[in-house]
């Protein structure tokens, strides 16, 4: 049973399936734990990290007059596109199950691969403060670049994801 989502296996299968018992309980809390909003993240900015990475490519073809060469522009441009793709590879190794989740937020370190060099208390604050940064950056850019549509999307997209890991911090969401 894993208990932040409240699924259950079938008898000689790996296949989660809701349990409508588990559903017709009521939670012991009112606010979802750290592990739901880590799930959360990792599933809406899957798609949203290809998404973020199309686009900006997209973006480095369409639009060449806001991208020159080494400029500010070019590097965010690129640096975000190479952390978005490469974040796919992070949340395949070691979020891609729900089981994942929930041993990442375990108290022993050897439950899980990350936790084996870094508390998740730390692990989510530097995930927080990276998409935190690029949230600043894209804002600047928007502001730059007389309010381009693309600029001010990035900067939505990183804001939400920043709110969403500010409650998978365990220390901040202690409701």
């Amino acid at each position: 049973m894993i208990p932040f989502l409240r699924f259950q296996t079938k008898s000689n299968s790996s296949t989660p399936c809701a349990s409508y018992e588990a559903r017709k309980k009521p939670t012991s809390k009112t606010f979802p734990d750290p592990s739901f909003f880590l799930f959360h993240v990792v599933n809406i900015n899957y798609p949203g990290k290809i998404i973020a990475f199309l686009g900006t490519v997209f973006f480095f073809f369409s639009k060449p007059q806001y991208v020159e060469v080494y400029s500010p522009t070019f590097w965010l441009l690129l640096l975000y596109a190479c952390s978005m793709y490469l974040g796919t590879y992070w949340y395949t190794r070691f979020w891609a199950i729900p089981s994942d989740i929930h041993r990442f937020y375990q108290s022993s370190p050897s439950e899980h691969a990350l936790r084996s060099w870094a508390s998740a208390n730390f692990i989510c604050t530097m995930a927080t403060l990276f998409y935190f940064i690029f949230f600043i950056l894209f804002l600047i850019a928007f502001i730059h670049h007389k309010q381009e549509p693309f600029f001010g999307t990035m900067a939505v997209w990183n804001a939400l994801i920043v709110s969403n890991l500010l409650f998978a911090i365990p220390f901040l969401n202690t409701w």
